[in-house]
């Protein structure tokens, strides 16, 4: 694993509307499904996993993807963005998690939020 890696999803709350499906069809190589109890999740793909830091990473994502981000916010509530953060915790020595004023102004055009989920882990043996 490398130090860090990162992952970018769509979250919407909301019950499943036909207008889903559309959009599912419309992005056939994003992977999207609805929950259990009710909301949707959009995963387009990743365009850059190995970024160093989340600035850059979302950033890239935001602005590559800001045509179905517009066209998402039509659909449901509860708009956000998740980027899910995995690192080594045995090996980092700092995390930052600053996103670059210009992209969290084109998420907030855009009705979105951004939320991270840290998921720490060592490969590490402790010997």
């Amino acid at each position: 694993m490398s130090d860090i890696g990162f992952e970018f999803d769509i979250l919407i709350k909301g019950e499943r509307t036909q207008a889903f499906d559309v959009f599912t069809t419309a992005n056939p190589d994003w992977k999207c499904r609805c929950g259990k109890n009710g909301g949707f999740l959009a995963e387009p793909p990743q365009l850059a996993v190995d970024e160093p830091d989340a600035s850059t990473f979302v950033a890239r994502h935001v602005d590559a993807y800001a045509a179905q981000l517009s066209a998402l916010r039509g659909l449901g509530h509860g708009h956000g963005i998740r980027i899910a953060v995995h690192f080594d915790s045995a090996t980092m020595t700092a995390l930052s998690l600053g996103l670059k004023p210009s992209t969290m102004a084109l998420v907030s055009a855009l009705g979105y939020e951004v939320g991270f989920c840290l998921y720490p882990s060592t490969d590490h043996d402790d010997d």
